[in-house]
C-alpha cells in the first residue's frame, strides 16, 4: 500500500517537472518572438552619416539625417552674355523711340538734362529696359562741351556730390551710371573716388565707357566694392550699317569666346538699320543672353 502511494507521488512530481519545463520553454520562445517581431520601439533609421544629436526636449537621442550628394547630370553651361548700351539718349525723340521699340533687350543710357530725357527714360523703363544715367564728365579737349550736369575735376567734393545728386534725381529709375565723354575726369583718381563712393552709397553700378585708355574707373570701382563692367567695343564709330554689322559680329564672337561682352552704340539711323536687319543678332537669341545684367559683374 505504501509502495503504491510512493509510486503515485513520483509520477505526479515527474508530470509537474515536465509541465514546468514546458512553461519555461514557452515563455522563452514568446519573449524571443516579441523582441524580434512585436517590439513597439522602432528600429533606428539607416543614416547617411553616423552623426547623431540629443533632442533637447526629451533627452532622447534622435538621428540627424545628413543629405548625401546624388549623382546628377552636369548643369547646363549658362549662355554667354551680350549687352549693348545705346548712349546719348535725350535729344532725338522719334529716333530714340524707334530704338526702344526694337524687339531686342537693349539698354539705354540717358543724358540728365536733355529735352526729352525724362520721357524717353520712362518709356524705356516701362518696356522693361535697363536705364542708366549717361553722366557728362570733363574731356581733355576743351573744345568739346560735355553738356549740362557735367562733373569737372576742378569742383570741390561738395560740388561734385551736389551735381551728381541733381543728375540722378532727374532719372530716378536709373540702375547704374556710365560716363559721357570724361577722358580727363576718369583719369583723375581723387575726383573719381568721390563719384565712386557716392554711387556705391546709392547702390548703383558703374559702366566704364573707356573714353580714355588711362581711365581709373573700372579698377577703382573694384577697389571700392562697386559693381562694375567696362566697354569692349564701340559698335558705330563708323556710321555705316555694314561696318556696324561687322562690329556687332565681333562683339557676338567675343561674348561666345569669353562668356560676356559689352558694346556701346549711339542713336544713329545707321545703327538702327544695322540692329534691325542684323542676322547675327537674330540668331544670337538662341545662344546668347541679350541684356544688361552686367551689374552682376564685379
Amino acid at each position: 500500500m505504501a509502495a503504491k502511494k510512493r509510486k503515485k507521488g513520483l509520477r505526479a512530481g515527474t508530470a509537474l517537472l515536465w509541465a514546468g519545463l514546458a512553461l519555461f520553454v514557452g515563455v522563452t520562445l514568446w519573449s524571443a518572438f516579441s523582441c524580434l517581431f512585436l517590439s513597439t520601439t522602432p528600429r533606428r533609421a539607416r543614416l547617411s552619416s553616423p552623426d547623431e544629436a540629443v533632442g533637447t526636449a526629451t533627452g532622447r537621442r534622435v538621428p540627424v539625417i545628413v543629405a548625401t550628394r546624388r549623382k546628377t547630370k552636369a548643369h547646363a553651361k549658362p549662355a554667354p552674355l551680350l549687352a549693348i548700351i545705346i548712349d546719348d539718349i535725350g535729344h532725338r525723340k522719334k529716333l530714340a523711340e524707334e530704338f526702344i521699340a526694337l524687339d531686342l533687350n537693349l539698354s539705354f543710357s540717358v543724358l540728365p538734362q536733355a529735352p526729352f530725357s525724362a520721357h524717353l527714360a520712362r518709356l524705356a523703363h516701362q518696356r522693361g529696359r535697363d536705364v542708366l544715367l549717361h553722366l557728362p564728365m570733363e574731356p581733355k579737349d576743351g573744345k568739346w562741351d560735355p553738356g549740362p550736369g557735367a562733373l569737372l575735376t576742378g569742383m570741390s567734393r561738395q560740388r561734385l556730390r551736389a551735381v551728381l545728386a541733381a543728375d540722378l534725381a532727374a532719372l530716378p529709375m536709373a540702375a547704374g551710371v556710365n560716363n559721357h565723354m570724361g577722358s580727363k575726369f576718369t583719369e583723375d583718381t581723387a575726383a573719381m573716388a568721390v563719384f565712386m563712393d557716392e554711387i556705391k552709397r546709392r547702390g548703383l553700378f558703374f559702366i566704364d565707357s573707356l573714353t580714355s585708355s588711362k581711365s581709373v574707373g573700372y579698377p577703382l570701382a573694384r577697389e571700392r566694392g562697386v559693381k562694375a563692367a567696362r566697354r569692349d567695343i564701340f559698335i558705330d564709330n563708323i556710321k555705316d550699317p555694314a561696318a556696324i554689322t561687322r562690329q556687332i559680329k565681333a562683339l557676338t564672337a567675343l561674348a561666345k569666346r569669353r562668356g560676356r561682352a559689352l558694346g556701346i552704340g549711339h542713336p544713329y539711323k545707321q545703327t538702327l538699320a544695322a540692329l534691325r536687319g542684323d542676322p547675327a543678332l537674330a540668331s544670337a537669341r538662341a545662344t546668347l543672353t541679350l541684356g544688361l545684367p552686367m551689374s552682376a559683374a564685379t
